[in-house]
């Protein structure tokens, strides 16, 4: 299962926007994987390629930090 660290550069809460980096440690020896995230409207956008469980590993943090609501992000299909 695969660690993940969230980090804001930019975070406004009045306007629901933000950016920063989503960081993933995965089992083993594999090197660490950085996504790029935008918060637009207060939702987390990443690129294409970023894996399900990862967007929604980004959705659960900002809910937790009370900036978004988790259950109310849905990933792109």
């Amino acid at each position: 299962m695969p660690s993940y660290a969230l980090h804001l550069t930019h975070l406004d809460l009045t306007m629901g926007r933000g950016e920063g980096e989503l960081t993933v440690a995965h089992s083993g020896t594999a090197p660490l994987t950085a996504y790029p995230v935008t918060i637009t409207d207060s939702a987390p956008t990443l690129a294409a390629d970023v894996e399900a469980e990862h967007r929604t590993a980004v959705a659960g943090a900002l809910s937790a930090l009370g900036f978004t609501h988790a259950e109310n992000w849905r990933p792109p299909s």
